[in-house]
């Protein structure tokens, strides 16, 4: 099963670089793109409302940077909760357990997140996690309320969340990538929110 290679919307309109979740209360702008780095990383700048905020997860391709540009930012990390002044900035290890979230109750914080290696699903996954909150599709948490999409998007974008429970469902989420990919809803999704089919020049770069 050949998988198609996708080129982010962003790269060819500037507009499209920023993505913006009612339900998280942020803004994210991609800086650099994977394939603008070569796959060494990528990098976006979050603005966060105050309150905002995600739920605890780890990660096992990658190692993901926080760093403070204005405001406070708190970080928990591995059950030690941080807050970075701008300048200041944390490095979560592969398989290290994290949130991020803004705990003033007036004020906007604005950070640098940046993951390396590379991972285009990172950017995948922001890019239709957002687009569904967009439309709707999901609960009042910012979840994915399909719990087939839930899955996929875990997997995507290598997103574990904590728990033995938990655990059984990234097993699961494994078949239903696989699935997504075959049944033409992966290609479905990243149409809609990610980016276009790369071409045969695209592919040279």
């Amino acid at each position: 099963m050949s998988v198609t290679t996708y080129v982010p919307f962003g790269l060819s309109d500037p507009g499209k670089r920023t993505i913006r979740n009612p339900i998280f209360q942020d803004e994210v702008e991609f800086l650099e793109y994977a394939n603008e780095t070569g796959g060494k990383y990528c990098k976006a700048r979050v603005t966060l409302r105050s309150g905002g905020g995600n739920p605890l997860h780890y990660h096992t391709a990658y190692v993901e940077t926080f760093e403070c540009e204005k405001g406070v930012l708190g970080v928990e990390h591995n059950g030690e909760t941080k807050h970075l002044e701008a300048g200041e900035k944390v490095d979560v290890q592969i398989g290290n357990l994290h949130r991020f979230f803004n705990p003033s109750e007036t004020e906007t914080v604005i950070f640098l997140c940046s993951v390396t290696p590379a991972d285009d699903g990172w950017e995948k996954l922001l890019h239709i996690v957002y687009g569904f909150a967009r439309d709707g599709l999901v609960d009042k948490e910012g979840v994915p309320a399909n719990l087939y999409h839930l899955l996929y998007l875990m997997k995507l974008g290598d997103t574990n969340l904590p728990g033995i429970g938990m655990w059984f469902l990234a097993q699961a989420a494994v078949l239903v990538h696989w699935h997504a990919r075959w049944s033409g809803e992966e290609d479905r999704l990243l149409r809609k929110y990610y980016g276009t089919p790369a071409t045969e020049d695209d592919k040279k770069k």
